[in-house]
């Protein structure tokens, strides 16, 4: 799963996309609704976001399912652990890192704006 992150949302960093930060980050993301979320692992190299830091312990990737779409579940307390929320369809990203509200994150990117910087 985090390779497919990559894939889809590693470049942005690169090449400037549209992000949100920090409060509106927040706040765009708990408008989401979802039935299932991946939580995946930062990856390693280019495509690892600007404000995380040494790799984290977390190193595995989970899901989150339920039987009808709801809204997201707040994980910023699990900031240190830097890692990224994926819903299936992978059409936006909600990115928590140790510099969250603080330098860099936490960091909210729809696939279409990463696609635009493409």
């Amino acid at each position: 799963m985090t390779a497919r992150w990559a894939d889809v949302y590693g470049h942005c960093w690169q090449n400037k996309s549209r992000q949100l930060h920090g409060a509106k980050a927040e706040i765009t993301y708990a408008d989401q609704m979802a039935v299932s979320l991946h939580i995946v692992a930062l990856p390693e190299g280019p495509a690892r976001p600007p404000g995380a830091g040494r790799l984290s312990s977390f190193t595995q990737g989970f899901s989150i399912r339920s039987e009808k779409e709801r809204t997201v579940p707040d994980l910023c307390t699990f900031a240190s652990l830097e890692f990224a929320i994926v819903p299936l369809d992978f059409s936006w990203t909600m990115i928590h890192t140790h510099e969250d509200h603080a330098f860099w994150g936490p960091c909210f990117v729809r696939v279409r704006w990463a696609a635009e910087c493409r």
